[in-house]
């Protein structure tokens, strides 16, 4: 079974600005804990579209992210169908093997997977989201000195090899195992391709 999962993704965490993490650095005060929002703009598994759906891994750690052992709970659009939620826990899950089963791996302790109707917004560097009472995010890019580009960073210790750095202002997880609501400051976001 093949797969292809794209769009965008945001990391909303409880960092400092900027985050370690994209630096293959410990978080601040050695826990992370985040919220990243996956916007799957094209996306499908043997056929299945998969395109407009969204999906909210919710991850706490302690130490440099690629240590593993997160304790971590996903949670899938509501308004996606039964099928699209199936595949997608297939492929987020780590079943399918891929790039996914990558990130899949670094869980240690996953408390399960939830459903609840995810809301979505990207404006002018602006991005938030909700997923009902389960996670919230929100935050912002961060410009240079004049404020006509936002700062970015290329060859990333991190999943996505170029992210836009940001402020969080809003991290929040409510799933049984799982909970926090923070301000947050922590926030990468880019461009994100799964295949399997």
């Amino acid at each position: 079974m093949s797969y292809r999962l794209a769009g965008r993704s945001t990391d909303f965490c409880s960092c400092n600005t900027p985050c370690p993490c994209a630096f293959g650095q410990e978080p601040t005060g050695g826990t992370c804990k985040s919220v990243i929002c996956f916007d799957i703009q094209e996306g499908e598994l043997d056929g299945l579209d998969l395109s407009g759906t969204r999906a909210v891994l919710i991850a706490t750690f302690d130490g440099v992210w690629t240590g593993g052992n997160f304790t971590a709970a996903l949670v899938l659009d509501e308004k996606a169908s039964e099928e699209q939620r199936a595949a997608l826990t297939k492929i987020y899950g780590g079943e399918l093997g891929g790039d996914a089963a990558n990130v899949a791996a670094l869980i240690g302790d996953m408390k399960g997977v939830f459903t609840a109707p995810i809301e979505y917004s990207a404006t002018g560097g602006e991005i938030s989201f909700t997923a009902g009472d389960t996670a919230e995010g929100a935050g912002s890019t961060l410009k240079n000195v004049d404020g006509t580009a936002e700062i970015q960073v290329t060859n990333a210790h991190y999943t996505l090899p170029a992210v836009t750095a940001g402020r969080s202002t809003k991290v929040k997880a409510n799933v049984p195992g799982v909970q926090y609501d923070l301000d947050g400051s922590g926030f990468w976001t880019g461009p994100f391709e799964l295949k399997g």
